[in-house]
C-alpha cells in the first residue's frame, strides 16, 4: 500500500510538471521567421514587442533615393514582370524551350522571382491587384519597408540615421550574394548552362548596372556595415 502510494504522487509530481511546461509553453510566443517578420517573441509573462514589416512598394524609395530609383527604373530588373508577357523575349524562351505565347504572368514559379514578396503576406498578388509590387523591386533585394521607410527611420526626420538603426527595422544591408542566387541560379530556365551571358556576377560594376547605381550618400551614416561592396557610396 506505501510503495503504491509512493508511485501514484510520484506520477502525479510528473503530471504537475508537464502542466507546468505547458502553460510556459503557451505563455511563450515566437514569430515565425521569414523575410517579413522581425522575431522579438516573449519569455514566461514578459511580453516583447513582435513587429510585423510589410511590402510597400518601390516607389515609396523614391522620395529619398530618386538617382537610384530613376537608375533601377532603366534595368531590366525593373521590367522582369514583362518578360513573362505573351510575345516578349520570344528568341530567349525558344532557346530555353519555353513557350514565347505563353501568359506566365500568373505562374507561381515564375512569380517568385519577377515580383517583390510573392508568396508572403503584403506581397505581390496579381497585376490588377499589386501593381507596384511587380517587377524585381527594390524590397526584393532590401526587403519590405513598411518600418524603414517611416520619418523618424530614415526618412527627414532622421536623415543621419545609422545603418544600425535600419537594419533593425528590416532593411536588408549590404544585400548578401545569396540573395542574388536565389533567383539565379540552376532553377532558372535562362542559366548559365544554357549561355553563359546569365551567369551571376557578383560585383559591384555589375549591380551597378544591373539593379541601380550605388551613389554617394548625401548624409553621414557611420561607417559601412562589414561585407558591403560600396564602401565609397558612404
Amino acid at each position: 500500500m506505501t510503495k503504491r502510494s509512493g508511485k501514484t504522487w510520484a506520477v502525479a509530481g510528473l503530471l504537475a510538471v508537464s502542466l507546468a511546461l505547458t502553460i510556459l509553453a503557451a505563455q511563450t510566443t515566437w514569430a515565425s521567421p521569414s523575410p517579413a517578420t522581425a522575431a522579438y517573441g516573449s519569455v514566461g509573462q514578459e511580453t516583447f514587442e513582435q513587429e510585423t514589416f510589410e511590402y510597400v512598394g518601390s516607389r515609396k524609395c523614391k522620395k529619398c533615393h530618386l538617382p537610384q530609383f530613376k537608375s533601377w527604373e532603366d534595368t531590366p530588373m525593373a521590367n522582369t514582370i514583362d518578360v513573362l508577357k505573351p510575345g516578349e523575349r520570344v528568341d530567349a524562351k525558344l532557346d530555353a524551350d519555353l513557350d514565347p505565347d505563353a501568359d506566365y504572368t500568373d505562374d507561381p514559379t515564375c512569380l517568385e522571382c519577377h515580383t517583390v514578396g510573392y508568396g508572403e503576406p503584403s506581397g505581390f498578388e496579381s497585376l490588377d491587384a499589386t501593381p507596384d509590387l511587380a517587377g524585381t523591386g527594390c524590397e526584393a533585394c532590401h526587403g519590405p519597408g513598411s518600418a524603414y521607410i517611416a520619418d523618424n527611420v530614415m526618412g527627414n526626420k532622421n536623415k543621419k540615421h545609422s545603418f544600425e538603426e535600419v537594419v533593425a527595422k528590416g532593411v536588408v544591408f549590404p544585400v548578401p550574394e545569396d540573395t542574388c542566387r536565389k533567383c539565379h541560379n540552376d532553377r532558372s530556365p535562362f542559366n548559365a548552362a544554357l549561355d553563359p551571358k546569365y551567369e551571376l556576377v557578383y560585383s559591384k560594376e555589375k549591380l551597378d548596372e544591373q539593379t541601380h547605381r550605388h551613389l554617394k550618400l548625401k548624409f553621414d551614416h557611420g561607417p559601412m556595415p562589414a561585407g558591403t561592396l560600396f564602401q565609397d557610396s558612404q
